[in-house]
């Protein structure tokens, strides 16, 4: 996960944000973030994995001693391991020092956003997204070339599917599951999910995926992605099961006119594709 991604420069552009906003610490756990600056994705769970920066300092990185072993490929920062008898909140604090405004992220759990809370008295607390929004939204050459590698592997899916899988008589979490298998066979990392909506779940639009058993004439949605490289796909495509309806056929070219119309107010002369 390493390979190509600056995480160093990374940091330097959050320690400017730090200095203009006047903040002495950023801490980031479980979520988007800490492999985003430290090239490692922890694992959610009880014991506290969290990455420490602090103002014009290299950042620290604390783990469990258990996860050392998955944390050496990982960017080079000073690695801090703790022991089932030690306290990994108490080490955060001599991490931080004096620090009085710090930044957390967002999806750190509230058990240890709590005990930090209660352990570094006096500190003002923020949510961290208020600096890694800009950040992360702006892509440089190796996080564009990731989106575009992940995109192409779930686009080939997309075009399998037709040819590969078959709908009618199965139930859609069984297609759900192959989905996902292509996902993983096509290079993704991780399959993170695979709705497929058929008939009456189609107008649900988080539904997932059912027992229901697809037939002949459903329409069905497939909306499937997941990640490769800590970089994420995300595709939708409609499908009928055997023949297209009169009214199927008219829905479609309502929507392509949209699409297209869409295309033309942002790119003009780039036609949308089938």
């Amino acid at each position: 996960m390493t390979m190509g991604f600056d995480y160093r420069g990374r940091v330097s552009r959050l320690h400017v944000l730090m200095d203009q906003q006047n903040l002495d610490a950023a801490m980031f756990s479980v979520g988007p973030d800490l492999p985003y600056f430290a090239g490692y994705e922890a694992i959610a769970s009880e014991r506290l994995t969290m990455l420490v920066v602090l103002a014009n300092r290299d950042p620290v990185l604390l783990v469990p001693q258990l996860e050392v072993p998955k944390v050496e490929s990982a960017v080079g920062y000073d690695l801090i391991s703790w022991s089932e008898t030690q306290d990994p909140i108490a080490l955060v604090k001599n991490l931080v020092g004096v620090a009085k405004r710090i930044a957390i992220g967002d999806r750190t759990w509230s058990v240890f956003s709590l005990a930090l809370q209660a352990a570094i008295p006096g500190a003002s607390w923020r949510p961290a997204s208020e600096l890694t929004r800009g950040l992360r939204m702006r892509k440089d050459d190796a996080e564009v070339a990731a989106l575009r590698e992940v995109g192409a592997e779930a686009d080939l899916v997309a075009q399998r599917i037709p040819s590969e899988v078959r709908f009618e008589g199965v139930t859609e979490r069984s297609v759900s599951r192959q989905v996902q298998e292509m996902l993983l066979t096509a290079g993704h990392d991780h399959a993170e999910f695979a709705i497929v909506a058929s008939g009456p779940n189609g107008a649900s639009p988080h539904h997932s995926a059912s027992e229901r058993i697809i037939e002949s004439g459903d329409v069905v949605v497939l909306d499937f992605g997941g990640r490769k490289r800590g970089y994420c796909s995300d595709t939708t495509r409609m499908f009928v099961v055997g023949e297209p309806t009169t009214q199927n056929r008219e829905i479609h070219s309502v929507v392509k006119a949209a699409q297209q119309a869409a295309r033309e107010v942002a790119r003009p002369g780039v036609s949308c594709q089938e």
